[in-house]
């Protein structure tokens, strides 16, 4: 049975045979858990749909809970989604899922959202293609809600069909995937469960947040985020400042400098270690302090570089940063102050910042998770400018961090706003 946009206004029975979406929105306004029932009936999820457009939309309300099931399926297995409102204030939830198909890396990376940008890994950290495809479960999920609170359990459901092409493993993780930074959020595994014993396979995960969703084997996560790397330098000591918005198996950092990237043979020195947090789905930070007897005393241009080692031992480099510790350098760049433009009802965020001359900015505001919220671009002045940011829904009072990037530097800045 194919259905255009379709709206069921009791109860959805689904006795036998399957409901093709094709394309199309099957919305149930109904609030009750018992809206949707089945015998051996089932929604198809069988088709590549890239840009989620078949959808199956439950109107729960802001006050129910209880759990909900959306039936899908394929020929030869019954994948369910199941969404189990703790909290209420869920909306309307709508539901998308589909297959990618491929029989190797690349098909899989092909058949990927066209939202998500990247499947890459700390283990594959160079895009583009395939990244961690061969790791990924051959299915990926959408999960969107109208409601401005909510929590829920949610429940992933794929066949054997679509394991891994490496296999699956006795846990399986789900991420969802950040729209706003283009990057994979770090996943509360205490607060999920699997099994890849049963028909079919699942992954149950707690969640407040919802979007792109995928599923992939625990001891080959989707990557990790550096939010911000600079330096300043004063009276020849330099402090290093970096976050990270996600960690995954995350040991340490090693810092490392040279004074020159224009010899054929760079020669990168470490001067220090950094304990990492390890594992982490909110920004964490640090700081590191170089002082001329780490270093070249005479260096007056310093590049350094980040080393991230996990616990079994991978690791990868972040891209280099250079300081200027030269007496007669140039006005420093820095953010002066950032501000709500109207308090308690913040979508305006006013940024004060003073620049060396006319030069091309781009300033970005994030919430301590890493999300980027808003951006804005101009040429300075010589001295102190002013700018606004324009954030789609009012901030809620939080710290977050003003980034400011010239062609020179890189600041930061946290600031409490609400």
């Amino acid at each position: 049975m194919n259905v255009n946009n379709t709206t069921v206004k009791n109860n959805l029975t689904l006795t036998n045979g399957a409901i093709d979406l094709n394309q199309k929105t099957l919305i149930v306004d109904n609030p009750s858990p018992t809206a949707i029932s089945r015998t051996n009936g089932y929604i198809l999820s069988d088709n590549i749909d890239q840009d989620f457009n078949s959808k199956v939309q439950w109107n729960i309300g802001t006050t129910a809970t209880g759990e909900y099931i959306f039936p899908f399926g394929i020929s030869d297995t019954y994948i369910p989604f199941k969404f189990n409102v703790t909290t209420a204030g869920v909306g309307n939830v709508s539901v998308s899922t589909y297959p990618t198909g491929g029989t190797d890396a690349s098909g899989v990376y092909s058949n990927k959202p066209n939202i998500v940008t990247n499947l890459n890994s700390p283990l594959y950290p160079d895009p583009p293609a395939p990244g961690n495809a061969i790791n990924i479960v051959r299915r990926f999920w959408y999960i969107n809600k109208s409601g401005g609170s909510g929590i829920a359990d949610l429940t992933f459901s794929w066949a054997a069909s679509e394991d891994p092409l490496s296999g699956t493993i006795n846990t399986m993780i789900a991420q969802r995937y950040l729209e706003q930074i283009n990057k994979w959020e770090y996943p509360p595994l205490d607060a999920q469960s699997s099994s890849i014993l049963n028909t079919p396979r699942y992954v149950t995960a707690n969640v407040i947040n919802f979007s792109p969703w995928a599923i992939t084997r625990n001891d080959h996560p989707l990557p990790i985020s550096l939010l911000y790397f600079n330096g300043d330098c004063k009276d020849s000591i330099v402090v290093l400042n970096w976050a990270t918005a996600s960690e995954i198996n995350n040991d340490y950092f090693t810092i490392e400098y040279t004074n020159s990237l224009n010899d054929e043979d760079v020669m990168w020195t470490p001067i220090g270690i950094v304990n990492g947090a390890g594992n982490s789905n909110t920004m964490q930070t640090y700081q590191f302090i170089d002082k001329p007897i780490l270093r070249d005393i005479n260096a007056e241009i310093i590049y350094y570089r980040l080393k991230q080692t996990d616990y079994n031992g991978n690791y990868e480099y972040f891209s280099s940063i250079y300081v200027d510790c030269r007496i007669d350098n140039y006005i420093n760049t820095e953010i002066i102050n950032a501000y709500c433009e109207q308090k308690n009802n913040c979508n305006v965020v006013t940024v004060l910042f003073k620049m060396p001359g006319e030069i091309n900015y781009t300033i970005k505001l994030y919430n301590v998770f890493g999300q980027l919220l808003a951006t804005t671009k101009g040429i300075s002045n010589e001295g102190e400018n002013i700018t606004q940011l324009y954030i789609n829904e009012p901030l809620k009072e939080s710290v977050y961090i003003v980034i400011l990037h010239d062609n020179f530097q890189l600041k930061t800045k946290k600031v409490l706003l609400y």
